[in-house]
């Protein structure tokens, strides 16, 4: 038997901010602009996914591990609820 989840709405990831910018910070990287050109994406899509007026999605997800190997999913990303307006 499994059990349900109590949370209403749809599952969302979200970015870590504190912990993204931090880890970016420490390695040189100061500005949205800089950490866009670390993970290879579009520097108005990652200033955006910091800002929080979107969400990141598979590639920003996929190339900020893979351009930090050090780090694990849960270090940057945790799983969130969208509840609907």
């Amino acid at each position: 038997m499994h059990s349900t989840s109590t949370c209403d709405g749809r599952p969302v990831i979200r970015l870590r901010l504190q912990q993204w910018k931090k880890h970016m910070i420490s390695k040189g990287l100061t500005s949205s602009r800089a950490r866009a050109v670390e993970v290879g994406l579009n520097p108005t899509t990652v200033s955006r996914i910091e800002r929080g007026t979107i969400q990141p999605g598979r590639e920003f997800i996929a190339a900020s591990l893979a351009s930090n190997p050090d780090v694990k999913f849960e270090d940057f990303f945790e799983i969130g609820f969208e509840v609907a307006a």
